[in-house]
């Protein structure tokens, strides 16, 4: 198994602004057939995918620490399975993580799935309360879909929304698709949430998240998940501000409906380079 990382990037600047921990199964023989949720969700049946997200979230904070020996200080999005976030030691063993790898609780963001959101026997405020107070930042998993309570937006600590991939595809497809959206995006503006839109795979899909002042983004559109080596030449490079070279050629341009710092990646398919 590794880790690749996926940027994040803020469309007003083009600039990777954090990068998200995903797990890569192609090079096991073995495991290569199966796709990553559907390892998660054999895992998740038994006690394997405790050791699995340990794994996980050490492996990346050893990249993590490389990083910020280096001077390049960027958060990371940690994934964390159900089985071991409701450990109830969890907060201290991610805490002595930290310590151990030297990496600021303020570089790490945790993603949190249903699963970790909807437990009936474990306190879940409370652990996210623990997580938030060491300085972590809280992320819900595909935000608008599943069933959990958006009532817990206001009483929990949650600081990021990933908007699921599935609404960002279909907004220039279905206009109700496109409503739930928008409603989506300015429910998480108005409760002061942080909101992050996955799955961009085109300019016109980039434009409409522009257009309702959704900034934080990341999909095959803007860049593919690189491989840790990659990942961390480009950043060492001094590459952060930059969209991947092997992505599509983005050919920036203002809104006039936005202000002229706000860039569209607009994408020019004349253009031979």
């Amino acid at each position: 198994l590794a880790l690749d990382y996926m940027p994040i990037y803020d469309s007003r600047s083009q600039s990777m602004v954090a990068i998200e921990a995903i797990l890569n199964v192609e090079q096991s023989a073995v495991l290569a057939n199966l796709d990553a949720r559907d390892l998660f969700s054999i895992a998740d049946e038994s006690q394997v995918a405790i050791y699995l997200s340990e794994w996980m979230i050490q492996t990346a904070l050893s990249f993590s620490q490389r990083l910020v020996h280096a001077d390049i200080e960027i958060p990371f999005v940690l994934e964390v399975r159900p089985s071991l976030f409701h450990q109830k030691g969890f907060v201290n063993w991610l805490a002595d993580q930290l310590e151990n790898y030297e990496v600021p609780p303020e570089l790490i963001i945790l993603s949190l799935n249903e699963a970790c959101l909807n437990a009936q026997r474990f306190d879940v405020a409370s652990q996210l309360t623990a997580l938030s107070k060491l300085g972590i930042e809280l992320a819900v998993q595909s935000f608008g879909s599943g069933n959990w309570s958006l009532l817990r937006l206001h009483d929990w600590d949650i600081d990021r929304l990933h908007l699921s991939a599935h609404f960002v595809q279909e907004i220039t497809n279905s206009r109700s698709m496109e409503a739930m959206t928008e409603a989506l995006i300015q429910l998480g503006q108005t409760l002061n949430k942080k909101v992050i839109a996955y799955g961009v795979r085109s300019a016109e899909q980039l434009a409409f998240l522009n257009s309702h002042h959704c900034y934080l983004m990341q999909g095959a559109f803007l860049s593919e998940a690189l491989a840790e080596v990659d990942m961390e030449a480009s950043l060492l490079q001094g590459l952060i501000g930059d969209i991947d070279q092997n992505a599509p050629y983005y050919d920036s341009y203002s809104d006039d409906s936005e202000s002229e710092d706000v860039l569209d990646f607009g994408f020019d398919r004349d253009r031979d380079d």
